[in-house]
């Protein structure tokens, strides 16, 4: 969810301006043993690909929540 979250503010940052083709960073999700989400950002060589839906398009897996809760 927060990687989501931060792609989509580093695409809006260069929403009316050229992007200056700098790396984000963002691409870790696979450094990660579980996650929450059952869609989430997908790495596509070397972009970041962002889900489709509606507000950050991340849809949660409800199982996976449950098993990280705190």
């Amino acid at each position: 969810m927060g990687i989501a979250a931060a792609a989509h503010a580093a695409q809006a940052i260069y929403r009316h301006a050229e992007d200056p083709g700098l790396a984000h960073g963002l691409a870790t999700q696979e450094l990660f043993a579980e996650t929450i989400a059952a869609t989430g950002c997908v790495l596509r060589g070397d972009r970041l690909c962002l889900p489709e839906g509606m507000g950050v398009g991340v849809e949660i897996d409800e199982e996976a929540l449950e098993r990280n809760r705190l």
